[in-house]
């Protein structure tokens, strides 16, 4: 039997969240796991953990929110029961997931499975914790539905989708799109996504006044879209522009979004572009190695070069690279996982970033506390549940922030002290 958390109703509930790419693939996932005859679905209103008392040996448990799968590896150690555990990473260098491997790595038994969204993931996990009890796979199931589009013979209609940001590396989205748009009179350049910092409320105030009107007027921004306005969106698209060298950054969704309604993607040598883009499409990206880069925030990692980008768009066309083939992102996969029929996949060397990580793990407070922490997680999303399990404990855990259970950032980064995580990290010199 699969045993999984249903957070759906939630998640349905407040369409303001679903924006965020980890937020739709966890509601893809519980929306599949529905669909599994052998899948029982726990209430969490009823209780994360009280639905857990049916469980048998070898019995499956995914955790399907967040990075919060240490609270089925204090059940598993509570109750004895030898049941597996699936759970995922949706983050590079961000404190919540690695806060859930610093905690569930001590008890992982090899049964286990953690899942990767890419091997550049994979192998950053590798370096930072070195190799755990279990198999790790990487696989991402989503639901992509592929539209029929003819791509013209010379691209002009340019896009962003995602977060409107600095550390999206977005301004220098922008300073490309400008550069062709003042050589390629017929050029569009339009943005969807949420608006964060200096590009509130306007993401072309920054260039305002630097480029000629001709070009100004050939800007649009169209708001943050649901998933429903996508097809209409990608639509009137030819080329997404990609730029992102955010820390958090472990895949790119939107790039899966646009390949499966027909767009090319230019993107660049960060997280998994060197994993799923040919090169050509690529650019490349000046880590910066002067600064120290928290854990806890999303940070923009490097700069890239635009020139390959131009140079692309310049040309007859942008080859169009057709990622849904691969199997990491189907849901057979997923389902081999679950049955225990899916072998690992070989993390494959990527680029130099991983390696290049330098932070002071050495500090991490040995084997972690899995009965505060979950004290912790349940004090904070369902107290009575607190309560119940840990009614000793509640009064001294000391995070009892009332937030909806899908906003999980606060309360991983209120986490750090307690597991004792290092703050900031660098990277060191070298090449890309």
């Amino acid at each position: 039997m699969i045993y999984y958390c249903d957070y759906a109703k939630a998640l349905e509930r407040d369409m303001r969240v679903i924006g965020h790419g980890a937020l739709v693939a966890y509601l893809e996932m519980i929306r599949h796991l529905r669909s599994r005859a052998d899948a029982r679905a726990i209430v969490p209103e009823e209780g994360v953990l009280s639905g857990l008392r049916s469980l048998r040996p070898n019995d499956v448990v995914v955790s399907t929110l967040g990075p919060f799968a240490f609270i089925y590896h204090w059940y598993r150690c509570h109750s004895g029961v030898p049941f597996r555990i699936v759970r995922d990473v949706h983050t590079a260098l961000w404190s919540g997931y690695l806060i859930q491997e610093k905690l569930c790595r001590p008890s992982s038994t090899e049964s286990d499975v953690v899942m990767f969204q890419s091997h550049y993931a994979a192998e950053m996990y590798g370096h930072l914790f070195g190799r755990s009890a279990g198999t790790s796979i990487v696989a991402h199931p989503v639901n992509l539905q592929a539209s029929q589009q003819t791509l013209p013979r010379r691209p002009r209609r340019l896009a962003y989708l995602g977060r409107v940001a600095r550390y999206k590396n977005f301004d220098q989205a922008l300073q490309c799109a400008c550069s062709f748009m003042c050589r390629e009179p017929m050029a569009t350049f339009t943005v969807a996504g949420a608006l964060r910092g200096e590009f509130i409320p306007d993401p072309f105030a920054t260039v305002a006044g630097t480029v000629p009107r001709s070009v100004a007027r050939r800007l649009s921004y169209v708001g943050d879209l649901a998933p429903s306005g996508l097809s209409e969106f990608f639509d009137q698209v030819d080329v997404l522009l990609f730029p992102s060298t955010a820390s958090r950054e472990t895949l790119g969704r939107v790039a899966l979004e646009a390949a499966a309604h027909g767009c090319s993607v230019l993107s660049t040598n960060h997280a998994a572009g060197l994993e799923l883009f040919q090169q050509g499409v690529r650019c490349p990206v000046a880590y910066d190695s002067a600064r120290d880069f928290s854990f806890s925030g999303n940070e923009r990692l490097g700069e890239i070069g635009i020139g390959p980008w131009l140079r692309m768009l310049d040309g007859e066309s942008v080859p169009y690279t057709p990622l849904l083939g691969l199997v990491r992102f189907s849901w057979n996969w997923f389902d081999r996982i679950l049955d225990e029929t899916a072998h690992s996949n070989d993390v494959e060397p990527c680029q130099s970033l991983p390696k290049r990580i330098v932070t002071d793990f050495g500090t991490l407070r040995a084997e972690g506390d899995l009965a505060t922490a979950t004290c912790a997680f349940l004090n904070s999303h369902f107290p009575e549940e607190a309560k119940r399990w840990f009614p000793g404990m509640v009064a001294g855990v000391g995070l009892a922030a009332r937030k909806p259970f899908y906003d999980y950032s606060g309360f991983a980064n209120n986490m750090e002290d307690f597991v004792g995580l290092p703050n900031a990290f660098r990277i060191s010199a070298g090449e890309e």
